[in-house]
C-alpha cells in the first residue's frame, strides 16, 4: 500500500501505534514490519498482539493496554518507557520524540490514530508538526486517508480528483506547486485557516515546496 503514496517506507523509519481505532492496522501489518523500529503506544500494544508483531519499545502509563499483553511483551523482552499517568506530554509526543531523538529516524508512520475524542486527534496533529524537522517527516495512516505532517519538499502519488486540504498550525510559506486545481505556489497559510481545505489533485503526482514553516496534508484517495 506504500507506494500509492509514495516513499513512506524508507531508511530510518519507525511505526508507531497509538490506541485509537486499530481495525485498520490489518491493513498495514506488512508495512509495519518493514519498518526499522516498531514503537506502541499503550493500548497500541493490544493491536500489535493480535497481529503478532513484536515492539521494540512499549511507551505510556499502560492504563489502557491489556494486562495479558503487557505481561506478555515484558516476559519477550520489549523494551518499557513508562511513565506517570499524571505528566504533561502525551503518549503520541513521547513517541515522536523517542523516535527522531533516541532512535535518530527520519519517517514515522503512524497508526490507530483515528476513533478516538476529537481533542486527543487535534492534540496529536499538532504535536506531529510541533515535533518535525528538516529531513523528517510524519505520515497518519489510515485506509481511505493518509495526513502527512512535513517542511520539506513533497511529492505525492495522486489520483485524478482526490482530495488534498493542507493546513498549518503555526505558519508556512509554500514554494513551488504542481498537480493541484488550485494552485499554491508562493502561498502564505496562517495559523489554523481554512483558505487550504478541499484542493483537488489533477495530475498522477503533486509537487509542493515550502519556503518556510511547516504544513500539514490531509490526502484522501479514491
Amino acid at each position: 500500500m506504500e507506494e500509492e503514496y509514495g516513499n513512506l517506507i524508507m531508511d530510518n523509519s519507525a511505526a508507531i501505534i497509538l490506541g485509537g481505532d486499530g481495525n485498520d492496522t490489518k491493513y498495514f501489518r506488512d508495512e509495519i514490519l518493514k519498518a526499522d523500529k516498531i514503537i506502541a503506544c499503550d493500548k497500541g500494544a493490544d493491536y500489535l498482539y493480535d497481529l503478532e508483531v513484536k515492539p521494540d519499545v512499549l511507551i505510556g502509563d499502560m492504563d489502557s493496554i491489556n494486562k495479558n499483553v503487557y505481561n506478555y511483551f515484558v516476559k519477550n523482552n520489549v523494551s518499557l518507557k513508562v511513565y506517570n499517568s499524571i505528566k504533561d506530554q502525551t503518549d503520541d509526543y513521547i513517541a515522536f520524540r523517542c523516535a527522531f531523538q533516541d532512535y535518530n529516524c527520519s519517517v514515522l508512520n503512524v497508526y490507530a490514530f483515528e476513533g478516538g475524542r476529537m481533542d486527543h486527534f487535534i492534540s496529536i496533529l499538532m504535536n506531529a508538526e510541533q515535533s518535525i524537522s528538516k529531513g523528517k517527516r510524519i505520515n497518519f495512516r489510515g485506509k481511505n486517508c493518509t495526513i502527512y505532517s512535513f517542511m520539506n519538499n513533497m511529492e505525492l502519488n495522486t489520483k485524478r480528483g482526490e482530495i488534498i486540504s493542507i493546513f498549518t498550525f503555526s505558519e508556512a510559506i509554500t514554494g513551488g506547486c504542481d498537480g493541484l486545481f488550485y494552485n499554491i505556489s508562493n502561498r502564505k497559510f496562517k495559523h489554523c485557516e481554512s483558505i487550504g481545505i478541499s484542493n483537488k489533485a489533477i495530475k498522477n503526482k503533486v509537487y509542493i515546496s515550502i519556503q518556510k514553516g511547516k504544513l500539514t496534508l490531509f490526502h484522501y484517495k479514491k
